[in-house]
Formats: structure tokens, sequence, C-alpha cells
């Protein structure tokens, strides 16, 4: 191939050639008469005839690099000729193998999943960067997510542009509540499937650069439905809200766990834990006073009972009155024990209870 270095080195020859030829006409200036002063004539002619010998031996490597020059110029045209001015493969059929070569096609180890797992430039395999660009075409045509009113964690996506799409012409699998989650729900696809599992049900797919709940519309089979709730927002409608701790309630009485009752004494101690208790008197002394409500007494002076808490603390004592009596703690949200005492003469049991969890 021609280049310009190599034409800059012909011209350097060149003028090379042309010095030579300027000596050789001082010394022919000289052999007409004007020779430098202490030379003679056949002197002069000694140094031309050598002189011409250099013309001819450079005259000659002249020669023999146009010869060269010649022939690169003919080997570059026939290259520019042969640049195709057309597309090389139009008309012409391509013939696949019968059978595809090892590590080639839709497996999950070969040439096609190392293709299609390639990290491009900005961190993103290939798969995901062509369904990114797909995404932007669908976005770019204003044909982007569809939601219905009701489901804010719940997105349609269709892969045909929303073709004849109309309302009404698609149906969602369920309306997911975040209210439903609960901390023993593993997963955002683990809640869905518990609370809205729909038609087909919801299953993890690969989408875009993650994985999320997909399940397909009830109603069209190329529209799909996506649970865009992140891990970050599913962990926080999991944390139970702390509420504020209050004396217990009766929860009604499917709601309690009764425990072991013990009979009344004038001094007794009942080891819990537990919420309140029930008691029942039997017999009461014919001195003490009472107050009648419906078939039942409210005695005075009958007695008293006082919970204690985890750290043996007393909160104030209750006084114990009806034949048939709840009583629960004031002060804390559950007594580890409770003091009892009664005046002399009186019976009854007494039955500690919790709430059920």
């Amino acid at each position: 191939m021609v280049t310009l270095a190599y034409l800059a080195g012909l011209v350097l020859e060149a003028l090379g050639l042309t010095s030579t030829i300027l000596t050789i006409s001082q010394y022919l200036q000289a052999v007409l008469g004007i020779a430098p002063q202490g030379q003679t004539v056949f002197s002069q002619f000694a140094i031309l005839s050598q002189h011409m010998s250099t013309i001819d031996a450079e005259i000659a490597a002249l020669s023999t690099k146009d010869d060269i020059i010649i022939s690169d110029i003919s080997t570059l045209a026939t290259a520019i000729g042969a640049i195709p001015t057309a597309p090389q493969l139009a008309g012409h059929a391509v013939t696949l193998p019968s059978t595809a070569p090892a590590g080639y096609g839709a497996d999950n180890t070969g040439a096609a999943h190392a293709v299609w797992s390639y990290i491009l430039g900005q961190g993103e395999d290939a798969g995901s960067a062509l369904d990114d660009l797909y995404g932007s075409r669908i976005s770019l045509f204003s044909n982007t997510f569809a939601s219905i009113p009701g489901a804010p964690w719940m997105v349609a996506w269709n892969l045909t542009g929303w073709q004849n799409y109309a309302s009404g012409n698609i149906v969602p699998p369920a309306i997911l509540d975040e209210r439903t989650i609960l901390p023993t729900d593993a997963s955002i696809l683990a809640w869905a499937n518990r609370t809205g599992f729909g038609t087909y049900g919801w299953t993890d797919t690969h989408w875009r650069a993650g994985t999320v709940p997909m399940q397909l519309d009830q109603n069209r089979a190329d529209v799909k439905w996506i649970i865009t709730m992140t891990p970050a927002e599913f962990a926080a409608f999991q944390v139970i809200p702390k509420t504020p701790l209050e004396p217990p309630i009766w929860p009604g009485v499917d709601n309690v766990d009764f425990l072991p009752l013990t009979h009344l004494a004038e001094r007794i101690t009942i080891d819990g834990p537990m919420d309140g208790v029930i008691i029942m008197i039997g017999t009461a002394p014919s001195r003490l006073p009472f107050f009648q409500f419906s078939a039942l007494k409210s005695f005075k002076y009958l007695g008293a009972l006082a919970f204690v808490n985890d750290n043996l603390d007393v909160e104030a004592w209750q006084t114990i009155s009806f034949t048939d009596g709840l009583y629960t703690p004031k002060t804390m949200k559950r007594a580890t024990s409770v003091y009892i005492r009664t005046t002399g003469g009186v019976t009854g049991d007494v039955i500690p209870w919790t709430i059920s969890p």
C-alpha cells in the first residue's frame, strides 16, 4: 500500500539525485576551462566519470521504486473496486443447519444465556437492557402502566401497546390491601397469594432489573398485572406499631382461659400471672350489712384484694362485695399475683383468668 511516508522518501531521493547532477555540472564547468586552481582536466574527467556512475545507480533504484508504486496503485484500485455497493445478502437465501450447534438455543447455560446475561457498561445485563429499551418505546407512545382505583400496589402491563384497549377490557385478579400484611407473611408473593390469589395466582417473575410478583389478567391474555410494592415498603407494613399499655378488660368468656380455683380464707395469696379474678361468695356472716342487686347481694366489710406486679409492688386495694364479682388490675397490664383477705366466717371460691392470645 502506498503511504505518505513512502512517497516522502522518494522525494528525498530525487532531491539527492538533483544535488548530484548539480555537482556534475560544476565539474563540467571545470572541464570547459574554469576548473579550480591546482586541478588538471584529466582529474576533472575522472571525478566526472565517478559521479556519472552514481547517477546511473540512483536512476536504476528510482526505476525499481516506480514499478513498486505502479503495482501498489493497481492493487489499491482493485481493492476499491471490490467494495460492495449493495446489500451483500440481497437475493441470497440463508441456509441454517438442521441441528443447532452445541451450546446454542434457549438454554440457561449455553451461548444464549451468556449473551443475554452479559453485563453492560451501565451495570445491567443485556436482556434487562433490551427490556428497558422496549419499555422506553412503550412509554414513548403513551402506552404506560394502567392502574385501577383501590389497587395502588398493582398495575397492568401490555406487551402489544394496549391495542384494542377500552375501558372495562381488562379485569384485575384482586384488590390488594396493605393493611392485611402480617408479620408472618414471608414475602410479598406469600402475602399476595394469601389475600388476593386471583384466578391464576401470583408467581415471582423476572422483570427488568429485578423480580416481581406477576399474574395474567382475567380477560386478556396479553395483559399482565405486576405488584409494584418494594421489599422496603413491605417490611415497613409488617412492623406492628406499639400500642399503649392498658389494664386488662374482660374480653368475653370465649376469649379467656380459667386457672384452677382456690377456696377463700381470711388471708390467701394466689400466684399468676393473671389478668383478673372472679370471686364467688358462698356464705357470709349475718352481721354484715348488704345491698340487693336483683338476685345478687353486695356486702359491706366483707373483704378486699390487691394485685401485685412483676416487681412485687402492690397497687391500691379493691373492696370485695358482690356474691359473684369480677375484679381486674387497675394500674398494670397483667398481675403476677393477688393478695386476698376476708372477714371471719366468709366462704367461697376464687378463679383467676387470663386473656387468650
